[in-house]
């Protein structure tokens, strides 16, 4: 059972200054948390294997493979600012 005691020593130990109010408003919300914990290790977990990726990792990335490009004439068929088989942008200079 977490009691006013122990908040004031956790508050002192994070330089809080609590009032009296809230230091009775910390005890039974962290004393609902620690039962909550109590609750969780009553589950039995016997032969299960512990987890620490809940969803499963994939590699997202293809393969890198060498494919057919597209002809520079198709390439460039809609740009509409393009000079000597490249596309042209903007001066930057």
């Amino acid at each position: 059972m977490i009691d006013q005691k122990t908040v004031e020593h956790v508050a002192k130990i994070a330089r809080l200054n609590l009032s009296e109010e809230e230091k009775e408003k910390f005890a039974k919300e962290l004393d609902a948390v620690a039962e909550s914990f109590a609750k969780i290790s009553e589950a039995k977990t016997e032969g299960i294997e512990p987890t620490f990726q809940p969803v499963q990792i994939a590699n997202v990335m293809r393969e890198d493979s060498e494919e057919k490009c597209l002809p520079q004439s198709e390439a460039l068929a809609n740009a509409e600012h393009k000079e000597s088989g490249f596309f042209k942008g903007p001066r930057i200079v």
